[in-house]
């Protein structure tokens, strides 16, 4: 089975997605995706919906499945990492978008990318 790639991060996402609650989003309670490609900050003694910084993501073959390809999720502007509740350096430090998740992953089912 594949480790790394869109699809299976699209074949996770769909495998979780229907066991969160969007409405229940909350800093102590991140969409389980994110848990599960191992993107999160702070996971103990409970997971905290901070993202780790780009440069602390695992670029090794020992990565949880569906950790990388990850730039498409940290690549955002000065403002939009500020308005996240990141430090103005991309992705990295702030909390969840799940829009910008839903997006590419409704973009892949569409295009047939997977």
């Amino acid at each position: 089975m594949a480790t790394f790639g869109f699809s299976v991060q699209q074949r996770l996402y769909t495998e979780l997605d229907g066991t969160f609650d969007p409405a229940s989003l909350s800093p102590t309670n991140p969409h389980p995706f994110i848990q599960a490609v191992g993107w999160l900050m702070i996971t103990v003694p409970r997971p905290l919906a901070f993202f780790k910084f780009y440069d602390f993501l695992n670029f090794s073959l020992e990565a949880p499945q569906g950790h990388l390809p990850a730039l498409w999720y940290w690549q955002l502007s000065w403002l939009e990492s500020l308005q996240t509740g990141g430090l103005g350096t991309g992705r990295g430090g702030g909390f969840a978008d799940l829009a910008r998740l839903d997006a590419l992953m409704l973009r892949l089912t569409r295009c047939g990318q997977i």
